[in-house]
């Protein structure tokens, strides 16, 4: 993305924020990033448009931020602790702070649907290098097998956790699942 698509994405994600998916307009987002609705509009024709961008965004700097993290560390457990918090911990506190929350991550929009599926496959990507990065000692599951399992569980802790307590709770309890399936070595 270039600089105008982030600032035009950020505000839209602030808007969102207060007042949900379907109350924010065009004009709102375009106030919010500091251009006109005809720039707006020159840049993302419809909401349709607008959320792939904001979706896009959202995955991209979340799963950048989580690389960047992940660079520091030096075992499978705190690699664990990285991913979990960017992948799970920060991604339901987000969706929760907005109205409407469950339309964000779990739309039947279907642009937001295929973005989050993109933004999985680069999340399964992603902890699939970093359990290879380790000397994980169980070969009988593929880190991509343990990642596909780490997003399908975290699909489900994010949409049945009904606070922080619970939500920290469930994510607790699938770092102690990971680190059976996929050890907790320290880095070759």
């Amino acid at each position: 993305m270039n600089n105008k698509d982030d600032i035009i994405a950020q505000g839209a994600l602030t808007q969102f924020a207060k007042f949900g998916l379907r109350k924010t307009t065009m004009q709102d987002v375009a106030d919010e990033a500091g251009i006109s609705r005809q720039t707006l509009y020159n840049r993302v024709p419809n909401k349709d448009a607008l959320l792939r961008l904001v979706a896009k965004y959202y995955f991209d700097d979340n799963i950048g931020r989580c690389r960047h993290t992940l660079d520091n560390c030096t075992d499978m457990a705190s690699a664990w602790d990285v991913l979990i918090q960017h992948f799970i911990i920060e991604v339901w506190q987000t969706v929760n702070a907005m109205p409407e929350a469950e339309a964000f991550e779990m739309s039947a929009n279907q642009v937001i649907s295929e973005e989050v599926a993109y933004a999985a496959k680069q999340k399964i990507a992603l902890i699939a290098q970093t359990i290879s990065t380790f000397s994980v000692t169980d070969h009988s599951h593929s880190p991509e097998d343990i990642g596909r399992f780490f997003c399908a569980v975290a699909m489900g802790i994010k949409h049945t956790a009904t606070d922080e307590a619970s939500l920290m709770a469930l994510t607790g309890t699938l770092k102690d699942a990971l680190i059976r399936l996929g050890g907790t070595a320290s880095a070759s």
